[in-house]
C-alpha cells in the first residue's frame, strides 16, 4: 500500500495523484470528485510538475543563481521531470505540463521571460507536430484554454485586490487562478459535459492546497519508507492529509446543488458563447490597463 494506510480509499487517492493509476480508486469517491468538478485534481497535470519541480529546485539552490548554476540545475532536473512524465503514462496533459516546464526552465536558465502566450503557443505547436490528433483531444483543448486564460486574465484579476496579509493574499490569488481557468474552459466544459460545477471555487480553495501538500508528501514519504521502513510515525502525516482530503471531498458532495446538469448547447452556441466571453475579457483587460 502506497500510503501505509489500512483505508483502501486513501491508497487509491495516493496512487492516482502520484502515478496516475486510478484502477484502485474507490468508485463512490471517484464519482464524488466528478460531482463537485474536482476530477482534474486527481489527474497528473501542471500542478504536479510545478510542485515536484519546485521541490527539486529548492534542494539544488545551494548551487547558487549564476547562469552556469541554473543551466546545471535544470540540466539535472529536466531528465527527472521527463522520466516522471513517461512513468505516469505520457497523456496529453502530462506531455503539455512537461513541455511547458521545459520551456520555462530554458527561459529561467537564460534569464528571459518564459511564461507567456509565446510559451503556450510553442508548447501547443510542438505537441501537434508530435501528434496532430491531439487537436481533437478534449484534455488537450481544456488544458490549453485554461493555461491561456490564466496567463492572459489572471494578472489583471490579482491586481483588483492587494493585501499585506499572506493568508488573504494566498486565498485571493488562488481564487483568481480558479476563476480565470474556469472562464477559459466554461463554454467547452458545458458543450462536452453538459454541466456547470457550481462549487468549483470552494472545491479549489479547499482541495488544491491539500492536493499540493499531498503531491509533495507522497514522494517524501515513499523515500522515508525506503530509507527507514514503514513505521507509523513516518506515514502518519500522509495518512492525516489523505483522510482530510477525502473528508472534504465527501462533505462537498453532500450538497445537492454542486452541479447544474442538463445544459445542452450546439457547437455554434458554444462558439458564440466563447466569442462573448472573449469580448468581455478584452474590454475588462483594456480598462485595467488604462
Amino acid at each position: 500500500m502506497i500510503s501505509g494506510n489500512s483505508n483502501p480509499a486513501s491508497d487509491g487517492i495516493a496512487a492516482a495523484m502520484m502515478f496516475g493509476d486510478r484502477s484502485d480508486l474507490d468508485a463512490d469517491l471517484k464519482q464524488s470528485f466528478a460531482n463537485i468538478g474536482a476530477a482534474h485534481i486527481l489527474a497528473i497535470s501542471g500542478t504536479h510538475f510545478t510542485i515536484l519541480f519546485g521541490m527539486l529546485y529548492y534542494l539544488l539552490t545551494f548551487w547558487g543563481n549564476s547562469r552556469r548554476a541554473k543551466i546545471l540545475r535544470h540540466g539535472l532536473m529536466l531528465p527527472l521531470i521527463w522520466g516522471f512524465a513517461f512513468m505516469t503514462g505520457f497523456s496529453p496533459s502530462v506531455f503539455r505540463a512537461a513541455l511547458m516546464m521545459s520551456l520555462w526552465a530554458v527561459g529561467d536558465a537564460f534569464s528571459f521571460r518564459s511564461l507567456t502566450l509565446n510559451t503556450v503557443a510553442a508548447a501547443a505547436f510542438l505537441m501537434l507536430l508530435y501528434e496532430p490528433f491531439y487537436l481533437f483531444d478534449v484534455g488537450f483543448q481544456l488544458s490549453f484554454l485554461a493555461v491561456i486564460s490564466i496567463v492572459v486574465v489572471n494578472p489583471h484579476f490579482v491586481k483588483l485586490y492587494q493585501s499585506q496579509n499572506p493568508l488573504l493574499r494566498y486565498v485571493w490569488e488562488l481564487c483568481c487562478v480558479s476563476v480565470a481557468a474556469q472562464i477559459g474552459v466554461l463554454p467547452l466544459t458545458v458543450y462536452y459535459f453538459h454541466q456547470f460545477p457550481v462549487l468549483f471555487l470552494a472545491t479549489n480553495i479547499l482541495l488544491l492546497p491539500l492536493s499540493s501538500v499531498l503531491i509533495g508528501l507522497i514522494p517524501a514519504t515513499l523515500l522515508m519508507v525506503a530509507l527507514v521502513g514503514n513505521f507509523p510515525p513516518v506515514v502518519l502525516p500522509l495518512n492525516w492529509c489523505l483522510d482530510a482530503f477525502i473528508a472534504v471531498t465527501r462533505a462537498l458532495d453532500t450538497y445537492s446543488f454542486h452541479n447544474i446538469n442538463g445544459i445542452f448547447i450546439s457547437a455554434w452556441e458554444m462558439a458564440a458563447w466563447s466569442a462573448a466571453i472573449a469580448l468581455f475579457l478584452y474590454i475588462f483587460i483594456k480598462r485595467c490597463r488604462n
